[in-house]
């Protein structure tokens, strides 16, 4: 089996700093009804091994059987 691992970068332009603590479902709001523009969207998509998809759940605080088997 084939996993991925997706990483989406923006760019976002704002007259002041945006708050560490602002999730993104609302920075994506206000960029589209607020105070923000989103200036920039990047998406890469990588395909990763048994093990290496394993290793990255471990290391995102899940568990290596996240998506039903042991990686």
């Amino acid at each position: 089996m084939t996993y991925y691992r997706t990483k989406i970068t923006l760019d976002v332009l704002s007259e002041e700093p945006i708050p560490e603590t602002q999730d993104l479902g609302s920075i994506l709001e206000d960029c589209d009804t607020g105070p923000y523009v989103l200036a920039d969207l990047d998406m890469n998509t990588f395909e990763l091994t048994k093990e290496e998809v394993g290793k990255a759940l471990v290391a995102a605080g899940s568990d290596e059987t996240f998506f039903g088997e042991e990686s």
